[in-house]
């Protein structure tokens, strides 16, 4: 599980209470997961004043001040599940990708992630 201080986080920043309370909640309700998806959080979070913006600056400070970086994920829809591999840019990420049978699965079937992670030591 990620350790994020959301209370230092709501001091720091008030104006983002309703974003660190959405996020807070999201995070207890993924107890295992060592990452934030993205792609999952957008569906799934909730807030009193639900808005994009707000949400993408809890982001941007989230990552500043509990030391996580975003990387780019392949998930294959059909294994449901994400492959190996991580990319530091979207850009990065090739035509091609193994997955977790070493097979090659050429990326236009599969989705690009941009997923947070916390970098160790942070």
């Amino acid at each position: 599980m990620l350790s994020i201080d959301f209370d230092n986080l709501a001091q720091k920043y008030p104006d983002l209470e309703d974003a660190w309370r959405g996020l807070k909640a999201w995070l207890k309700s993924h107890p295992r997961d060592s990452y934030i998806d993205t792609r999952l959080l957008a569906r799934e979070i909730r807030m009193d004043h639900p808005d994009p913006e707000t949400l993408t600056i809890a982001l941007n400070r989230l990552k500043e001040q509990a030391g996580l970086r975003q990387v780019y994920w392949v998930f294959d829809p059909k294994q449901n599940q994400f492959l190996r591999g991580e990319w530091n840019r979207f850009n990065e990420v090739p035509e091609q990708v193994r997955d977790n049978f070493d097979n090659y699965i050429a990326i236009e079937n599969l989705r690009i992630v941009p997923v947070l992670k916390q970098v160790k030591g942070a």
